[in-house]
């Protein structure tokens, strides 16, 4: 139950990180969630990641876990001020992967290319008709996303660099 544009929220969260080798590092986390805006409470966020560096030119990062988008209901309606909400608005737990790598190569450039993927449980999607008031509902539904992306970074200088990406 909303009070307003108001979500009920709490969480918390511990992270860890080790040097497996000089090479090799695991990285993670895990933690509670409790929202007024989930069909299920309470739920237990985790992420885990494994960063490789087999060279000093090439790195490569795998990551996976569990997480809860919140979705807060003010900011969706002003960014959708022609969209109903739906009713009960709930958060988005989400599924996820990545993986990454970089190959650096001249001193000042880097070539990176990687793969995202995510199975949402209540994604917000845009209705296509208006409903009796006129207004298009915003859907909550099961959703799987892949984003794959590529870019070629130059580092002229410290604090500075130019970019070109691709994301599909």
């Amino acid at each position: 139950a909303l009070d307003g544009d108001t979500a009920q929220r709490a969480s918390a969260r511990a992270r860890f990180g080790v040097d497996i080798t000089k090479a090799v590092r695991l990285e993670g986390g895990g933690g509670w969630s409790w929202s007024e805006l989930s069909d299920a409470p309470h739920l237990f966020p985790f992420d885990l990641t494994l960063s490789l560096a087999p060279s000093p030119s090439v790195s490569i990062v795998a990551s996976g876990g569990a997480r809860v988008d919140e979705l807060d209901p003010g900011q969706i309606a002003s960014d959708y001020p022609w969209a109903s909400l739906p009713d009960p608005l709930q958060d988005d737990p989400v599924v996820f992967g990545d993986l990454t790598a970089s190959y650096s190569f001249l001193q000042a450039f880097s070539l990176q290319a990687g793969a995202h993927l995510a199975w949402h449980r209540n994604e917000l999607w845009p209705g296509t008709t208006r409903d009796a008031d006129g207004l298009y509902p915003l859907l909550q539904q099961d959703s799987t996303r892949l984003a794959v992306e590529s870019s070629l970074r130059w580092t002229p200088a410290r604090e500075t660099f130019v970019a070109a990406a691709w994301r599909m």
